[in-house]
């Protein structure tokens, strides 16, 4: 209400030169009105779950840093069939840091990327089913806190050509696709790794699969297009 009388008196004082009228006075359009009440922000509604850290994370990514973590629990449990009836959790804790090499020490195109993951849980499959492709992605390779990425990435030619060496999972490059990130079983979600970080935005990346030393490099020749190769020292791998 005193928003309203403050508005009315307002426009009478502005428009005193008017010739008189017999009707309401009507308040001139065009004035802005009150500002919109801006939401704070929660957990729920910023884009990363632990925010801009009183503006530090904006200022380190500004910088070249841009860090990251993520938290993945699986519970698979087996009703009827294989080997006994049951299930086992399995969780995967994962961070690290993806480093513009352009930004902190003037190496324009470069960048570094270090990861490490810690695995605990048992495996459903193991225990209860017996099949071979585990139903719990982040389960394998070693329930263990371990480096599961060191590389360097370089782009040359105009950005028409991108080389990576170091130590990384074959899925962080090669056979990715978002249509497949739902699945959790081990044949898709750790083969094919489709959550991955991209230069398009800040998609999850997973460190699934087992880490190998190996160099890749990526021509790109237009916007759809391109061709990509790798020789990597491959491990044995088991699927249990």
């Amino acid at each position: 209400m005193a928003a309203a009388l403050a508005c009315t008196c307002f426009a009478g004082s502005a428009f005193s030169q008017n010739a008189p009228t017999t009707g309401p006075i009507q308040a001139p359009t065009g004035l802005p009105g009150p500002a919109p009440q801006q939401q704070p922000e929660t957990w729920l509604t910023r884009p990363t779950l632990t925010g801009d850290w009183g503006g530090l994370r904006t200022r380190l990514l500004s910088e070249g840093f841009d860090f990251r973590a993520g938290y993945v629990n699986e519970y698979a449990y087996n009703f009827s069939g294989g080997t006994g009836i049951g299930g086992d959790f399995a969780q995967q804790f994962a961070f690290g840091a993806d480093i513009d090499l352009g930004k902190t020490i003037g190496l324009s195109g470069g960048a570094f990327h270090i990861t490490f993951n810690a695995r605990e849980g048992r495996s459903t499959s193991a225990d209860f089913i017996g099949n071979k492709l585990a139903v719990q992605e982040v389960y394998g390779a070693g329930e263990n806190f371990r480096l599961s990425e060191f590389s360097y990435a370089q782009d040359l030619a105009d950005k028409k050509l991108n080389v990576k060496v170091g130590f990384y999972p074959m899925g962080n490059d090669f056979a990715t696709t978002p249509i497949l990130c739902s699945f959790r079983m081990s044949d898709f979600a750790r083969i094919l790794n489709p959550c991955r970080t991209t230069a398009a935005g800040p998609i999850t990346r997973r460190p699934n699969g087992v880490a190998v030393y190996g160099p890749t490099s990526r021509m790109t020749s237009t916007r759809r297009s391109g061709f990509m190769t790798s020789t990597r020292a491959t491990p044995i791998m088991t699927m249990a």
